[in-house]
């Protein structure tokens, strides 16, 4: 930046040059102070919360030491509420100068439609081809490219059985079960209902009171892929025959037959807070839920077990909950923005730090089998779908939209307003309607 100069030094510059030069060599001589360069500002970190985050507390610890590097920049890393979180982060990015520097989300919305993830440098993806477990990658790309690390909350394997092993043993069961039909006949042993016939006890705990593909949407996947389903083809880009094929069909039928039955709530509320009232006996999700349950749930006891299949495995990362650390690519400080993620975030130690901050699994193989990661109660879950996870990646650009239509149809089948076959025959038009525009951006 440079200097206003005195009215002084402008006479001694401007009138007395000369006599000014012959008393500079009379003067003592000093050593000027070194020039700082580089990036200056602040690094700005959005991150949007659901359920349970606490990493922050280990990334701010290394801002001392990545300020050593950088000392003309700060970093400001800021927590937002889940719900209506996108709109606040589009709203930021069409305005270019409010948006953060570094941010979280899904790969392919926001590198493939909205096109603001920069392509992660070429020794950030060489380490995440060599660290990161494998069934971790393809929900980091998009069309191959590599844009996102691994968020500590989410990435996981895909959703897995909670079970509540107090309400097991008194329904004289030892085990989870293993196939759809014995997580139905369990639901039926474990069920509560009062006199007035309402649903007091979840056998099995359903998502069903958010219309959206992160929410409810999600929480279905176990069913569909367990009976051979999917929500699209991304690779021949169809919605219809897929979405609402005989498989979908069969299986949102069998999930639709829990309510039917009285052996799941529509009443209750979230499937986890369900479980952590002692109100449900099972429900699927994530592995960061171990976290959330040690702070929410701390009396409950239960166990957790891979999802049950009926022809097929149901576990894999697809990329509907599976959140990356990204980098805003118009961003004056994106260099900057990765050398932090390389010096606070993409190592081994941060991996680790993370997981057991968050409740969340690691993603690093070296971290795989350590102490912390054995003494997690769904380490026996997450190596078993290290090994049968299911190879179904839902990252189209506009997935947003077809998730959320999708999971518009879910939600419908499971508050019984319509029947399977019907709303997810008029999901699969819309849907396919949506992949015709191609990819947006």
């Amino acid at each position: 930046m440079s200097q206003r100069l005195s009215r002084r030094d402008f006479l001694k510059i401007g009138l007395f040059g000369m006599g000014a030069a012959a008393l500079s060599r009379c003067a003592p001589q000093t050593t000027p102070e070194p020039q700082v360069t580089g990036p200056s500002g602040t690094i700005v970190w959005w991150q949007p919360i659901d359920n349970h985050y606490a990493a922050f507390e280990y990334f701010r610890n290394k801002v001392p030491d990545f300020q050593a590097k950088y000392p003309q920049l700060q970093v400001e890393l800021v927590e937002y509420p889940f719900v209506g979180f996108e709109a606040k982060f589009l709203a930021a990015f069409a305005g270019r100068e409010n948006a953060p520097d570094i941010f979280v989300g899904l790969v392919a919305p926001w590198a493939g439609c909205v096109g603001v993830a920069d392509p992660m440098p070429q020794d950030l993806v060489e380490l995440c081809e060599n660290e990161i477990v494998g069934a971790f990658h393809n929900v980091m790309k998009y069309q191959g490219t590599w844009y996102g690390y691994p968020d500590g909350p989410t990435n996981g394997l895909g959703s897995m059985l909670f079970y509540n092993t107090e309400h097991f043993a008194a329904a004289g069961l030892s085990s989870p079960p293993q196939t759809m039909d014995e997580l139905y006949e369990y639901a039926k042993l474990l069920a509560q209902v009062d006199s007035a016939g309402n649903v007091t006890r979840s056998g099995f705990a359903h998502r069903y009171d958010d219309a959206r593909g992160a929410g409810t949407g999600s929480k279905i996947i176990p069913f569909l892929h367990a009976f051979g389903a999917r929500i699209y083809d991304l690779e021949n880009n169809k919605a219809e025959g897929v979405a609402n094929s005989e498989a979908a069909v069969e299986a949102l039928v069998f999930a639709q037959k829990l309510v039917k039955e009285n052996l799941s709530s529509i009443t209750l509320g979230k499937p986890e807070a369900q479980f952590a009232a002692n109100q449900a006996s099972m429900f699927f999700r994530e592995s960061f839920m171990v976290g959330w349950l040690a702070q929410n749930g701390p009396d409950i006891k239960y166990e957790v077990s891979h999802v049950p299949r009926a022809i097929s495995d149901a576990m894999g990362a697809t990329g509907v909950v599976d959140w990356a650390i990204m980098v805003n690519k118009f961003s004056e400080r994106k260099e900057a923005a990765w050398d932090f993620i390389r010096a606070a975030v993409a190592t081994k130690e941060g991996d680790l730090e993370a997981s057991k901050l968050n409740g969340s699994p690691v993603a690093w193989k070296s971290n795989w089998d350590s102490e912390h990661m054995q003494s997690r109660r769904d380490y026996n879950a997450l190596k078993y779908a290290a090994d049968h996870y299911v190879d179904a990646l839902y990252t189209h650009a506009r997935h947003q939209e077809l998730g959320d239509r999708h999971a518009l149809a879910v939600q419908e089948i499971l508050l019984l307003q319509k029947e399977p076959k019907q709303a997810l025959d008029e999901a699969a038009k819309d849907m396919q309607a949506i992949m015709d525009k191609g990819p947006c951006g």
